[in-house]
């Protein structure tokens, strides 16, 4: 499971300079580039589906409620 946030919008993965060599570090760009990261990641695990092996991202702040009401067999995206 990782954790995102909606800061992977405001900074996509710099390839070119993933560690600031390059450029200015900006802590805010860090934060969304690391969380752009995390995001790439669960995309690229898909290969290991077969091996059963998932990798999930969110951003908590979007979730829906209804993924925390433990009193329902509903699946969250259905009932979001």
């Amino acid at each position: 499971m990782i954790v995102s946030s909606g800061a992977h919008r405001q900074a996509p993965f710099d390839f070119a300079d993933p560690h600031f060599e390059h450029r200015p570090y900006d802590a805010w760009t860090a934060y969304g580039q690391s969380k752009s990261a995390g995001v790439l990641f669960a995309v690229g695990a898909r290969r290991w589906v077969g091996d059963g092996i998932t990798a999930n991202a969110l951003t908590p702040a979007t979730s829906s409620p209804a993924c925390n009401d433990t009193s329902t067999t509903t699946p969250c995206a259905r009932s979001a």
